[in-house]
């Protein structure tokens, strides 16, 4: 700011004066000048810091790898830019200069206390309230990603730093994990894109908090909130070639991903008019945050297979063992001719899903999995008004159509899908196979249309949130006396409590293919009844007596599992996690009148785990479709593993679950004999 400082210069003599005082001529106007005196301009406040890296593992834009595979060059570059919240404020810091620490700055200020940078601002949304343990939220992880030879691209780099004020130095943390590979093959410099299909979400909106903690370890929720506008979340990352470029033989290309854990994945290398490689693995991997996972070379070939983008069915498992192999059929709907080798990924990740769980695991040799590439005219399924009657039509092979929050309005036209089954001979009105109808669109539900007899039964479940993580609550309130059989008059009941869900129930967390377990493998192969109930509801009915003599008894002394109770000193000498058996209050959607065996399984919220009576029922099942003979006490338990992965594997504790959202319990299956009246 200038400051005008008015001076005024006088020109008179002392004659001059005494001239004017006597004489009587006219003299000359004083003179009189402005005079402008610049005072100097102070600089405006400039706030100054250093910012350098958390450790030598850490990555950034050019990457330079050891022979270990460790990160040896890490670099600030001029024009980097981050920004620091603050008291509901937002201060932007850039650096003109380079190396492992930077001086930055700004020319605002923020108010004393604790102090949230990100890096880079570019992706920067939003503000973080102090104190309130309120999140900061940015748009972290594209699904879309540009190749960097060797690198990432500079706003790929999402990096965090906390300070308890805005003058102290900064160490930043990076809050993504890398796959890093190289390609060979004639087919390279053809190649479009290359997708890695991790099964679970890696990609899109992010979350961080406790940044604050000494731990480096960083809790991140992804897709939680926010919607397109801060990145759909998807299972999936591609990578494009380098701008103006194509892919090259012998190079490094690197995805950012999200660090989760994973049970396989895929990469397909696409190249003109859909056709593509795949490489699948069944590999489990944890990726950690600021680590990269070097795959090494991947041959591609030299030359694509033919199209996959058309209809047809193939085989993905096919039965080893067993006179007669149990089948599944795993049948698109919703999906366009260009998105069917979409379905086939889906449907192949859905099916090792099922087979990571007991008892399909164990018995996964019985089975034959054909996955039904069928092409409809538009995407997605139709809206209907929860009544039948559809207020938004899509033009889908199926017919597949359910309300906005109506999930038992949820159906196909059978005809259609059961003359599709038998016509390539895979199933249909009277074979025992059991169908999974995947359809293509975001929306949840799910739902199992089935008999008492196992024949033709099918589910129904959309790929919910393009595979997102979401979440099922355990009933709040339960009887309060397992053991008494209670009249609508005479009942109590007992809220469960935070501690018991932390400590013995557990939260169920998945996605939609913990829906299709439950619907596909849960009523419609092993014929169960939900498990779940709604609060204060007394019941005998409302599902046939072989639904409910399968999972659930209406008798305290006629349990089918009962022999279990009996010998359960004998199985806990097995494994204690046999104590879980019991009889428990609550079934059938009803909260008094019918006993479970377990407290918690997937019939209750979707969890990957069937109670240890069910997976006996399951295995059964299994045995006697496949023509393999009865079932037997000593080797099922011989190779039973009753294993809770919610209950009895430690959840990673860089993973937040916070804010994923708590979906309702899916609607009974719909019990339908007529086709053998």
């Amino acid at each position: 700011m200038r400051t005008r400082i008015k001076g005024i210069a006088i020109f008179m003599t002392a004659a001059c004066m005494i001239a004017a005082v006597s004489c009587d001529k006219e003299e000359a106007p004083i003179e009189v000048e402005e005079v402008i005196v610049e005072e100097p301009t102070p600089e405006d406040p400039v706030y100054r810091l250093v910012a350098g890296f958390e450790g030598s593992d850490d990555t950034r834009t050019s990457l330079v790898f050891d022979e270990t595979n460790k990160v040896v060059k890490v670099s600030w570059e001029p024009g980097d830019q981050f920004s620091m919240f603050g008291g509901g404020y937002r201060a932007d810091y850039v650096t003109s200069g380079s190396g492992t620490s930077a001086e930055f700055t700004s020319p605002h200020g923020l108010p004393e206390g604790p102090c949230y940078s990100f890096y880079p601002s570019s992706r920067t949304n939003g503000n973080i309230p102090l104190g309130d343990g309120s999140y900061h939220p940015f748009s972290a992880i594209p699904s879309v990603q540009t190749a960097v030879p060797g690198g990432i691209a500079s706003d790929m780099n999402i990096m965090v730093a906390y300070s308890e004020s805005q003058s102290d130095d900064l160490t930043f943390r990076n809050v993504y994990s890398m796959v890093r590979f190289r390609m060979s093959g004639n087919i390279v410099s053809s190649i479009d894109s290359v997708v890695f299909d991790a099964g679970t979400t890696i990609a899109g909106y992010m979350m961080i908090e406790d940044m604050e903690t000494s731990d480096p370890k960083i809790n991140i929720s992804i897709g939680i909130t926010g919607g397109d506008a801060f990145g759909k979340r998807t299972n999936s990352v591609k990578l494009l070639p380098p701008s103006g470029s194509t892919f090259a033989g012998n190079v490094d290309y690197i995805f950012v991903l999200a660090p989760v854990d994973i049970n396989g994945f895929d990469m397909f290398f696409y190249g003109d008019n859909g056709k593509y490689v795949r490489k699948h693995s069944k590999k489990s991997m944890s990726f950690q945050r600021s680590k990269s996972y070097n795959f090494g070379v991947i041959n591609v070939g030299d030359e694509f297979p033919e199209e996959e983008n058309q209809e047809g069915v193939y085989q993905y498992m096919t039965a080893s063992m067993g006179y007669t192999p149990v089948v599944l059929n795993l049948i698109a709907e919703g999906y366009t001719m260009d998105e069917l080798s979409k379905f086939s990924r889906q449907a192949e990740s859905a099916a090792d899903f099922i087979f990571s769980v007991e008892p399909f695991k164990t018995y996964k040799k019985y089975f034959t999995v054909n996955i039904c590439k069928v092409a409809s005219n538009e995407s997605g399924a139709s809206v209907t008004d929860g009544n039948g009657h559809i207020t938004q039509n899509r033009d889908t092979y199926f017919k597949a159509r359910w309300g906005e929050d109506s999930y038992s309005d949820m159906r196909v036209d059978e005809t259609i899908l059961m003359s599709y089954l038998e016509s390539k001979g895979i199933g249909g009105y009277s074979s025992p196979a059991t169908n999974a109808v995947i359809v293509n669109d975001s929306r949840y539900g799910g739902i199992c249309h089935l008999n008492d007899v196992g024949l033709g039964c099918y589910a129904i479940c959309p790929v919910t949130d393009e595979g997102g993580p979401l979440g099922w609550s355990y009933p709040g309130l339960e009887a309060k006396d397992n053991l008494t059989v209670y009249s609508s008059g005479d009942y109590e009941t007992r809220d469960v409590t935070e501690e018991e869900i932390q400590n013995e129930i557990g939260r169920s967390y998945g996605t939609w293919k913990n829906t299709l377990l439950h619907e596909l493998c849960g009523h419609g192969f092993g014929l169960f009844a939900d498990e779940y109930w709604y609060n204060v509801s007394f019941g005998h009915g409302g599902m046939p007596s072989g639904l409910r003599g399968r999972n659930l008894s209406s008798s305290l002394t006629g349990a089918g599992w009962q022999s279990m109770i009996d010998d359960q000193a004998a199985l806990e000498s097995l494994n204690p996690l046999y104590s879980r058996i019991g009889l428990y209050q609550g079934g059938g959607v009803y909260m008094f009148g019918y006993w479970r065996s377990e407290r918690v399984s997937c019939m209750i919220d979707n969890r990957a785990y069937f109670s240890t009576w069910q997976r006996y029922v399951l295995t059964d099942r299994i045995l006697d479709l496949a023509g393999a003979g009865s079932i037997n006490w000593d080797e099922f338990f011989e190779n039973d593993d009753p294993t809770d992965p919610v209950r009895d594997i430690a959840t990673r504790s860089d993973i937040s679950y916070e804010g994923i959202p708590i979906m309702p319990p899916t609607a009974p299956p719909v019990i339908n004999n007529r086709y053998y009246e």
